[in-house]
């Protein structure tokens, strides 16, 4: 943090090179803004006096998407909930069992070994199962449906629900659930992802207006520091009296003043964006400005209308999706306690057959068939259950009518917002033209002699405030672009 604090200090003094540990970092002077008629920023950023180069917006993006931490806790998030998915499933992974009794001592010596396998079918409340089991010796009467002939018995099996938990059961309900959360975490993750990226966006218009509004301020500085030294030659020449130095020192000084305030807005902002601008180690780093940090200005309401992006954000919207995969759970969690008002009733049916020699008694193929039923009484928890799910389901879809209303809303006004900044920043242009032109005629009177320093200092001080009220709609207009970004998670350009 030390180091990076350094590197903006010295970057913001304008030195060219320093060394750090064993490293040269190279910094780029900050250059003087320069406006003249006819080439006001159409955009927060846009100079002719600028650096090549620069820190652009696509690598601040990339820069967000590879390396911020706050992107990396959205993605756990949703690994996280991808596990919890491969939990829910586990109630339908295959299970393999075994067992071995045998006597070692007493009457009866008899031994029995089982082995079996059961799979629990996802798409219906059934189970299926087989195994085989092989007996030795003698076992005592009331163990004899462990007896098996000398080859062992095979035996299968499958067991139905054909009421309650015939279409839905608490399993299916987990892990239909759990594949939902995944699906909605992700949605999530992506609406995070989406908020840092505007973030970073509003951060990095900031930092271009802070220093476009450095720029202003060290352009006057130098004005004031240039007239100071042509004064004093005209003083040494005998041509005019010394307090017309002190006159524009003072304003020297006053222009300093406004100029480190600026620095200090300009380094905030830059911090600010460094928190989201990384190097490949995920180091945050340093701006650059130069002519390719810039805003792209295209209008997006050129291409689309209101409606037309008011349907397309609704269509991809990420919180839009995953409050849509929360009502799918809230509504699957319905359908359960529904079913837990209905009676049971199941099927059961299983084969076994003997192989080899023994008891004519267990020869041949047996083939069992057995219903379970029970009705339940105390129903009043599923009711209550169920009624409490519709009430969610309600409210849920309630929330879903106010997003969408919000985001017709949002973009009509970010779309108001757009057009009256863009008649700003004309108008603004207008007035940076005309006090352009007063503040050379001014300057053209100074120098003639007719005018003194406190009336040019009126009309730069003039020119000055219009450069900075420019800067300040153009930052509201990007601020609405990156806003539009926010709201339906489409770039712009």
């Amino acid at each position: 943090m030390t180091r990076m604090i350094l590197v903006f200090c010295l970057l913001f003094l304008g030195v060219g090179r320093v060394e750090a540990d064993d490293e040269a970092i190279e910094l780029v002077p900050l250059s003087n803004l320069t406006f003249s008629a006819g080439t006001i920023p159409a955009r927060v950023g846009q100079a002719s006096a600028r650096a090549p180069g620069g820190t652009d917006l696509d690598a601040l993006l990339q820069s967000v998407e590879l390396h911020a931490p706050q992107v990396m806790q959205a993605q756990a998030a949703a690994e996280a909930a991808a596990a919890r998915e491969t939990i829910a499933a586990a109630p339908f992974d295959p299970v393999l069992s075994g067992r071995y009794d045998g006597r070692m001592t007493g009457f009866y010596g008899g031994q029995v070994g089982d082995v079996e396998v059961r799979q629990r079918l996802e798409g219906m409340n059934a189970t299926f199962y087989g195994g085989y089991s092989i007996s030795r010796g003698r076992l005592p009467v009331y163990e004899d449906e462990y007896l098996t002939n000398r080859g062992g018995e095979v035996r299968a099996g499958a067991r139905f629900a054909l009421l309650r938990g015939r279409e839905i059961d608490p399993l299916r309900v987990a892990l239909s659930n759990a594949r939902l959360a995944t699906q909605s975490a992700e949605q999530k993750a992506q609406l995070r992802i989406l908020d840092i990226k505007a973030a970073a966006m509003r951060a990095y218009v900031r930092w271009l207006y802070a220093q476009n509004t450095l720029a202003v301020y060290s352009e006057l500085l130098t004005i004031a520091q240039v007239r100071d030294d042509a004064i004093q030659k005209a003083i040494e020449a005998g041509q005019l009296a010394s307090i017309t130095r002190e006159e524009n020192r003072q304003l020297l000084l006053a222009r300093q003043s406004q100029k480190i305030r600026a620095e200090q807005m300009a380094m905030q902002a830059a911090m600010g964006l460094a928190i989201y601008l990384r190097d490949q180690n995920g180091e945050p780093m340093a701006p650059q400005f130069g002519t390719e940090a810039y805003l792209p200005q295209q209008n997006p309401f050129r291409r689309f209308t209101v409606e037309e992006m008011s349907r397309r954000t609704l269509d991809g919207r990420p919180d839009f999706i995953a409050l849509s995969l929360d009502i799918e759970q809230l509504k699957t969690s319905e359908r359960l306690a529904e079913n837990d008002l209905q009676p049971n009733l199941d099927l059961k049916y299983e084969f076994r057959r003997d192989f080899g020699d023994g008891s004519p008694t267990r020869e041949g193929t047996d083939h069992k068939v057995g219903l379970n039923f029970n009705l339940p009484i105390e129903l009043s928890r599923a009711r209550g259950t169920r009624s409490e799910l519709m009430a969610r389901i309600k409210a849920a879809r309630a929330e879903l009518r106010l997003l969408g209303d919000e985001v017709g809303l949002a973009l009509r006004a970010n779309q108001m917002g757009i057009v009256a900044t863009e008649q700003q920043l004309e108008i603004g242009r207008s007035e940076v033209a005309i006090a352009e032109s007063l503040q050379r005629a001014e300057e053209s009177r100074y120098l003639a002699g007719a005018s003194d320093v406190f009336r040019l200092n009126v009309q730069e001080t003039a020119l000055a405030n219009s450069k900075l009220r420019v800067l300040n709609a153009q930052r509201d207009h990007d601020l609405l672009l990156v806003e539009f970004f926010a709201v339906t998670g489409e770039l712009w350009f």
